[in-house]
């Protein structure tokens, strides 16, 4: 039977989650963003959906940096045109007097 060192102790453990000795996590895992599964830290691919573990991640992230983007762009656009039709209304009302004297 194969056993698994305790990253921590030492110990030779049988194949699970945790030292029978000092009770550390024998195997880092990380889950998979998509459906939950547990899946070890060095896979590239999720044991149960087959993404890939780092688009699953990174994905999400993307996903969010894009719908605050457009948010931004839309909210930019808005104010920027805003700004551009009151320097090119309001302002030269507000300041006409000045702008000819000049």
């Amino acid at each position: 039977m194969s056993t698994i060192k305790c990253p921590s102790c030492g110990h030779p453990n049988i194949p699970g989650k945790f030292c029978q000795e000092c009770g550390e996590k024998l195997v880092s895992t990380i889950r998979c963003r998509r459906c939950k599964a547990e899946n070890l830290s060095s896979a590239k691919f999720c044991r149960e959906c087959g993404i890939e573990i780092a688009s699953a991640t990174v994905g999400l992230g993307l996903k969010r940096a894009k719908a605050w983007m457009n948010l931004f762009s839309d909210y930019y656009d808005t104010l920027h045109h805003s700004w551009i039709e009151y320097l090119n209304n309001d302002f030269k009302e507000e300041n006409s007097a000045i702008l000819e004297e000049n």
